[in-house]
């Protein structure tokens, strides 16, 4: 902290924190930590690699193999980084991947090159698989599944169909008809999933005519592939963080690979998913054996009361179960500020000022401070304008993230 050098300070824990870098390790199944935005558990996920590759050695193992996964790029790059502070020469026993990689390596090794489908073209799809010719029946039944489609929204209608079917791998009507479908807040009648039925059937057809893919249906079959002993991939310990980002089919995939479930650590926040999973954590729980071994970090030891409040109430509406974690905080402060600029020129100059003086109340460089963007094109203009204002900064995308650049990081939400 003294140093102002970033890696090993956001390494720090507190005495609260540090036991669960062994909490639960000689238990009889997998493991789940679970805590709110600054409580540290993906810094806690981060020793519990450590603590396994001790508990191995201690076993007389020298070549162990164990498996970091998390959802985005810019996750992998930090906590590859961070491993490497903290792990030293042992981090060569660690993996680090995304869950879409490894899906992608396992496609490939059966001679698979999906070509997916961008929003654009998935929303364009979905358009033409709600035409009136895509639901049986007579035209006025036709006519009244159109209506009830018609009421839900594209969005909407785009993740019951990658989130609900083809994440949970249903392959009947009937099996729809009878899945329940928590988290998606919308009850649906049988008459509105036999429509919602219909169009899925379209629209995978008109998938395989094009040859494209989404990334739901290639995790899906990753995970098919592995059930049916395709993959000789095998770890002997798998650390999930953010795991309420992954949808059900990338959670069966990552434990199929782990040899033994008492070696199997997830994080999570049950109160928000920025890809919007549609599962309860009671589901997660049933299916992953978690009694007795699921515990709750309540103290955001990141954040001020004033901007963690600020945050959850945006976070609400998002929340994955209606399960209520009581939330502390160690440290207060002012409120969020809030600032109407005129002009992108007028943004930058703003930031060119605020950023040095709170990096200077904060008694750390400017290697601490970031930027957040809604798109790439965005943050590329505004590090060009900061360092032009003799701030330096640098436009990061998730698979370039690095933490030990100096100066200003400026990155998109997702990645953030």
């Amino acid at each position: 902290y003294k140093e102002g050098e970033l890696l090993g300070f956001l390494l720090r824990l507190s005495p609260e924190q540090e036991r669960y870098g062994t909490w639960g390790m000689n238990g009889s199944g997998p493991t789940l930590l679970k805590g709110g935005p600054g409580t540290g558990k993906s810094t806690i996920a981060l020793y519990r690699v450590r603590s396994l590759v001790q508990q191995l050695r201690r076993q007389g193992r020298q070549d162990m193999r164990i498996l970091f996964t998390t959802y985005t790029n810019a996750l992998k790059r930090s906590s590859e980084q961070l491993l490497g502070q903290l792990l030293g020469d042992d981090l060569r026993y660690v993996d680090v991947q995304t869950v879409d990689s490894i899906a992608m390596k396992l496609l490939s090794h059966v001679g698979i090159a999906p070509r997916f489908l961008d929003a654009g073209e998935e929303n364009a799809l979905l358009n033409q698989a709600i035409q009136p010719a895509a639901f049986k029946g007579d035209d006025a039944q036709r006519q009244a599944q159109q209506q009830v489609i018609g009421r839900l929204s594209i969005d909407y209608l785009h993740q019951e169909i990658n989130q609900v079917i083809v994440a949970r791998q249903i392959d009947t009507l009937e099996a729809y008809l009878a899945a329940p479908r928590p988290g998606r807040k919308v009850r649906l009648s049988d008459m509105q999933r036999r429509a919602v039925w219909s169009v899925y059937t379209v629209f995978q057809r008109l998938l395989r005519e094009r040859g494209k893919w989404t990334w739901q249906q290639a995790r899906s079959y990753a995970e098919q592939l592995v059930a049916e002993g395709v993959s000789g991939m095998a770890y002997d310990a798998i650390v999930i963080d953010e795991a309420q980002d992954l949808d059900p089919s990338a959670l069966r995939l990552l434990l199929r690979f782990c040899k033994d479930t008492h070696r199997i650590f997830l994080t999570a926040d049950a109160n928000q998913s920025i890809y919007g999973s549609g599962f309860n954590w009671s589901d997660v729980h049933q299916r992953l054996k978690f009694q007795g071994r699921t515990s709750v970090l309540r103290v955001n030891y990141r954040s001020t009361r004033e901007i963690g409040e600020a945050a959850q109430s945006y976070l609400a509406a998002g929340a994955l179960d209606g399960e209520q974690v009581e939330r502390d905080y160690v440290h207060a402060g002012p409120l969020p500020a809030v600032r109407v600029v005129r002009s992108a020129g007028d943004e930058a100059q703003l930031l060119a000022r605020f950023l040095p003086a709170a990096a200077r109340e904060s008694r750390l460089g400017t290697a601490a401070c970031a930027v957040l963007c809604p798109t790439a094109k965005a943050g590329k203009s505004l590090a060009a304008e900061l360092t032009r204002l003799d701030l330096a900064a640098t436009f990061m995308s998730g698979q370039e993230l690095n933490l030990s650049q100096p100066g200003v990081k400026v990155l998109t939400l997702k990645s953030a």
